[in-house]
């Protein structure tokens, strides 16, 4: 890669396209093609933003020296008054409006935990952070899941690990205490969706699949029908949210067993609702963390994960979070089963105040032992309005990535 020009062709095929590139790095793809031509100069914010959008160093980028990775810790920003003030306040309203009590010491971790996480990501992404009244209600709806001040030390100590920590910073020796901080975002998801917030999110995203969700549907059906050579197929629909792919499914594919599992109360009592109005099979959805799924062993043909897998970290050397959620999947999987899954496409990194994992194609190709890569996509034909990202939950700007996965 001699070139400003190669190296800028292989960051956009690392994340998937130049279209997932642009959207990555917040320019427009007639922008992104004027530069990939040498058309014209790239400015250096924006040579820092495509660097940042696929995972690299920006003097690699610029001048091919070095790794091309950029180091995963970075300097802690500097402080931010207003910032802070502003968190504080926002805070403060909410819990008066809804009534919630937090001790003292509680509720100044929480403060601080806000503050240095939103503060961190202002940096990251070179804008000052915005907050408003329902995006600072979804935090809060996420913390409100923290019952003390070792909890709460937990999360801003798991912080410290992964993005202040020294190059590359030893899971191993963290184990118990990121095992968990995994187990307090997944309590802290279940609380978000359970809330006012997560009662928003399924009433935006309605009980109707929209036309392009459809299309994605009955190909992924197709294609699955097509790899395993048959028309019956036992379903699985991890993280099934109210059940309106389901709910697709059941109507247009009646060749197929359905089952959907849901980590959330609220999420479950609305698919209830479809089972009463027999729009689903009774007793098809059952409440349960995809770690430890209420199945036997090999009942699946298909294990369809629709933005459900990007919620826990991918943390190397240790099998907890993604990993241990993907040996939970793999396990519910027959041979040469399938894994469908929608995920966030980007540099592998863990955005701890957003509770988002990115993946790109080497780390699917490399991570999902087992088994294969089938097909990969850098963006699938859906909408990404009302994914199920946490805390922006409510559109998601990141690009997507699809994959099947088969195993051995």
């Amino acid at each position: 890669m001699a070139s400003l020009i190669d190296r800028l062709h292989w960051g956009a095929e690392r994340l998937g396209g130049k279209r997932a590139l642009a959207v990555a790095a917040q320019i427009s793809e007639a922008q992104l093609y004027r530069y990939l031509e040498g058309d014209v100069a790239i400015p250096h914010d924006k040579l820092i933003a495509l660097a940042e959008a696929f995972g690299a160093d920006p003097a690699w980028l610029l001048g091919g020296r070095g790794s091309w990775e950029r180091p995963r810790n970075r300097p802690r920003p500097e402080f931010r008054g207003a910032l802070l003030e502003e968190v504080q306040e926002h805070l403060d309203l909410l819990l008066i409006e809804y009534q919630r009590k937090f001790p003292p010491a509680l509720r100044s971790r929480m403060v601080r935990y806000l503050y240095e996480g939103l503060r961190h990501e202002e940096v990251l992404n070179g804008t000052p952070m915005q907050l408003d009244r329902f995006k600072m209600l979804q935090y809060v709806s996420f913390l409100a899941e923290i019952q003390t001040e070792a909890e709460m030390d937990v999360l801003r100590e798991a912080f410290e690990i992964l993005e202040y920590n020294d190059l590359t910073p030893n899971y191993q020796g963290h184990h118990q205490l990121l095992t968990t901080w995994c187990n307090l975002l997944t309590r802290g998801l279940r609380g978000y969706y359970n809330s006012y917030a997560g009662q928003v999110y399924f009433e935006r995203m309605g009980q109707n699949l929209p036309a392009d969700t459809i299309a994605e549907l009955h190909m992924l059906t197709e294609q699955a029908m097509k790899i395993l050579k048959k028309s019956e197929l036992d379903w699985l629909d991890a993280g099934c949210g109210n059940g309106r792919h389901l709910a697709h499914l059941h109507k247009f594919m009646p060749n197929f067993r359905i089952k959907g599992l849901e980590l959330s109360d609220s999420g479950v009592e609305l698919c209830k609702k479809l089972e009463s109005s027999e729009r689903l099979p009774i007793g098809c959805v059952q409440q349960g963390d995809m770690r430890l799924a209420p199945y036997k062993t090999g009942s699946f043909d298909v294990v369809f994960a629709r933005m459900s897998l990007f919620s826990l970290p991918a943390l190397n050397g240790l099998n907890i979070g993604f990993y241990e959620t993907f040996e939970e999947l793999k396990r519910l999987l027959r041979t040469k089963g399938l894994l469908i899954g929608i995920v966030p496409a980007g540099n592998n990194e863990f955005k701890i105040i957003e509770r988002i994992q990115y993946f790109d194609n080497n780390f699917l190709e490399n991570n999902l032992k087992g088994g294969k890569i089938v097909s990969i996509s850098g963006q699938p034909h859906s909408s990404r309005a009302g994914h199920r990202s946490m805390p922006r939950s409510m559109g998601m700007r990141d690009p997507l990535k699809l994959f099947i996965w088969q195993k051995d």
